[in-house]
């Protein structure tokens, strides 16, 4: 009889270890087929709370898309989920760049234009597209506000970007120097906006 006892002592004991791991699973599972919830890709924990292994993998995760003043080679923009940084000593030293009114956009992929002389940055993020006219410039608002642009890239002409609005629809931007105006062209479905 005591040893039915222990038996399902020992019994429970492992349930509610097994109940608790499956519990675990589900909850991280659910996080991680969340792609689109933006406080995931935000959030910090710190570094004492992470192994060596995945300390090894950190800086991949901060920096994703880099661009590289063509003036001087030590002066980079990156950018990712996680926000926008700039370095002048090739990457040792990174600065956090604000976005207005402390918005925090995630940077889905950056653009360089060279126009006259000039290197325009245009930033695609989840929150429409963002512009820095040089690398020490601010960051201003471009178009296409709280529309989530997952590509960007020069377009055909100095004056113009070609971009995918949420993984589906195609938009030609002209973008007009030294006034931020714009005007944008749907080319999946010829619409204009």
């Amino acid at each position: 009889m005591k040893k039915r006892k222990s038996l399902f002592s020992i019994h429970r004991w492992i349930g509610l270890i097994a109940a608790t791991w499956l519990f675990l699973l589900g909850i991280t599972g659910i996080f991680l087929d969340h792609d689109e919830w933006r406080w995931l890709k935000q959030t910090e924990v710190p570094e004492s709370w992470l192994s060596s292994s995945m300390m090894r993998y950190l800086p991949a995760t901060i920096m994703r898309y880099v661009v590289v003043d063509k003036k001087d080679s030590n002066h980079w923009i990156g950018g990712s989920e996680r926000g926008l940084w700039k370095t002048s000593d090739r990457g040792l030293n990174w600065n956090k760049l604000p976005f207005p009114n402390n918005q925090h956009p995630q940077v889905t992929r950056l653009a360089k234009i060279n126009t006259n002389e000039r290197q325009m940055i245009v930033l695609a993020t989840d929150d429409g597209l963002w512009t820095m006219n040089g690398l020490d410039s601010d960051i201003e608002r471009l178009a296409l506000k709280g529309k989530f642009i997952s590509m960007v890239s020069p377009g055909s002409s100095e004056d113009e970007i070609i971009g995918v609005e949420n993984f589906e629809k195609i938009f030609l931007a002209k973008i007009y120097i030294g006034i931020i105006t714009h005007e944008v062209t749907s080319i999946s479905n010829h619409e204009s906006n």
